[in-house]
């Protein structure tokens, strides 16, 4: 696995930090990372992700999601959870690969299988979609 920098700008916007990612990688050719909250927050990162889908860029984005529990599944309402999105709908379109995580010991494995994934091949961006739970 190849070192990675770091940029030492904070965004002040989900969508701003997508694009720093895609530019990131761009530039540098290693694989661009941007973080989003959960419902609005994680929709503010399609625009750049749909970019590094279709020119190639490898990135790994990762949002925030309601608690397991919490999740809506097959329940017949909008949402269950405080801006619960299914995001993993919305990207699966525009990423080369893309897991909900639903238990912590699963996350070492999803973000190593994503920066794989991101730079395997044609590149392209991942996504880990982590719920509040998961991240406690």
């Amino acid at each position: 696995m190849p070192s990675f920098g770091r940029l030492d700008k904070i965004s002040h916007h989900e969508q701003g930090a997508a694009f720093a990612a895609e530019g990131h990688a761009r530039i540098s050719g290693v694989p661009g990372v941007a973080l989003a909250t959960s419902g609005p927050g994680a929709t503010n990162l399609l625009t750049s992700m749909g970019s590094c889908y279709f020119d190639s860029t490898p990135a790994v984005f990762i949002t925030g999601q309601v608690n397991t529990y919490e999740l809506r599944g097959e329940r017949g309402i909008r949402q269950l959870g405080f801006q619960e999105t299914d995001i993993m709908s919305m990207v699966s379109p525009i990423t080369k690969w893309a897991v909900q995580v639903q238990a912590a010991a699963d996350l070492p494995q999803a973000l190593q299988r994503a920066f794989r994934e991101a730079l395997e091949g044609r590149q392209g961006p991942c996504l880990i979609d982590l719920p509040m739970n998961v991240q406690s």
